[in-house]
């Protein structure tokens, strides 16, 4: 059975469109190690999420949209996907997804602000609380004598 010149493109054409979006994936996992200056644990870690997210939808592409058939056009078009994504709207999402990341990370870091600060009010009332049981107990040992 013949596969036809214009299945072929529409196929190489959606590769293009899964190139790009595995890109963008990996644009989100790049930003995020760029906020958090990930080192080089955290790099391995993030490539492996990517490739667990990579295969797997490279799979299903070609299950559904190749039927079945894995060709080399197939990779090609991945390829060429992900080079014009990185030439043309990685830059300037790239620089986006960052600014997102440290928004979020300045409203994830709120929680523990206020949390450090309430310990810190805690703490300084438990002092207070000592001091003045220590100067009670020192007025009573002073005036002692007055009970008598």
């Amino acid at each position: 059975m013949e596969i036809s010149i214009a299945v072929q493109t529409l196929v190489f054409l959606k590769a293009i469109l899964l190139g790009t979006a595995l890109s963008v994936v990996y644009d989100v996992l790049r930003a995020a190690r760029r906020t958090a200056h990930a080192g080089v644990g955290a790099t391995a870690v993030c490539d492996a999420l990517f490739w667990a997210i990579l295969l797997p939808a490279l799979f299903v592409f070609v299950l559904t949209a190749a039927d079945g058939e894995g060709r080399g056009y197939i990779l090609l078009g991945m390829t060429l996907g992900g080079v014009l994504y990185f030439l043309t709207l990685s830059p300037p999402l790239l620089a986006l997804l960052c600014w997102l990341d440290r928004i979020l990370c300045a409203f994830a870091h709120i929680p523990c602000r206020v949390y450090t600060r309430a310990e810190k009010f805690v703490r300084q009332c438990k002092s207070r609380l000592c001091k003045e049981k220590k100067i009670k107990e020192n007025l009573k040992k002073l005036f002692h004598f007055r009970k008598k």
